[in-house]
């Protein structure tokens, strides 16, 4: 899950096969579904400073980024992870950190 101040929601990605990608209002506490998306076992999101959005996948262990409305499909930045996790990105220095959950290594990438 990831809070977005602005609309005070929180994003969240699901677990299984053609993802979806959903809003919790926190105001009018509603769920909407913004994407279904053609990837599997979504684990992590974060957010960069241009307000793109990053997901990890399981099912091809890989990390795609998408641009803020979901409009566009999505491009795959990373590739070769072991059960990448909960990412997070060091916005200063505009870098992606992937755990790898099941070879308990951490991966940086360079935005």
């Amino acid at each position: 899950m990831l809070y977005n101040e602005k609309n005070n929601s929180i994003l969240i990605c699901n677990w299984g096969s053609n993802a979806k990608i959903q809003s919790y209002d926190l105001t009018n506490l509603s769920l909407k579904t913004l994407i279904t998306t053609k990837l599997s076992n979504l684990d992590g999101l974060a957010r960069d400073n241009c307000g793109n959005i990053y997901l990890s996948s399981w099912g091809s262990n890989s990390v795609y980024v998408f641009d803020s409305l979901f409009q566009k499909a999505p491009t795959k930045i990373s590739k070769g992870h072991s059960g990448p996790a909960d990412i997070s990105i060091n916005t200063k220095e505009q870098v992606l950190a992937i755990p790898n959950f099941n070879s308990n290594t951490l991966s940086f990438v360079n935005l």
